[in-house]
């Protein structure tokens, strides 16, 4: 089942309108524009809560591909979710490698969640929402209201 989805994703087949416009090239770009602003609001709290550096998150910030206090993994699934938000889809190379370090499940499973924040980003770009306060910043104003 997986195989021929993965197949798919790096085929670069009809469906990925965004590929070679210049048009489709300006939109992508401002999803990952909102991708990184929901990214900074939501999950730089929540990353370093689960033991991410401030380095690797400096890292993912400024889009440092080759950063040393990234895994090879990490810096391969990076280069994978900009691809197919900016692009439309995954070179068929970096889907091939990124197969043989985390096989057809994981591999989809990224490919749903690089999907399900493209959906957040559009919905938060169409109906002009803001991001939330990150989860610690709540927490912590639930505290001091409790």
């Amino acid at each position: 089942m997986y195989g021929r989805v993965i197949r798919t994703v790096g085929a670069g087949e009809a469906g990925h309108s965004s590929r070679g416009s210049l048009t489709g090239a300006k939109v992508s770009h401002r999803l990952f524009q909102r991708l990184c602003i929901l990214r900074t609001v939501q999950h730089v709290s929540i990353a370093q809560s689960v033991g991410a550096s401030d380095e690797q998150i400096a890292a993912v910030e400024h889009d440092s591909k080759d950063d040393r206090s990234l895994t090879d993994v990490q810096r391969v699934v990076l280069r994978f979710a900009r691809e197919v938000v900016l692009d439309g889809a995954a070179s068929e190379q970096l889907v091939a490698d990124l197969l043989a370090r985390l096989g057809e499940r994981q591999l989809v499973e990224l490919l749903l969640v690089v999907g399900h924040y493209m959906a957040i980003a559009r919905l938060i770009a169409t109906a002009g929402l803001e991001p939330d306060p990150p989860l610690a910043t709540l927490t912590a104003r639930a505290e001091r209201e409790g």
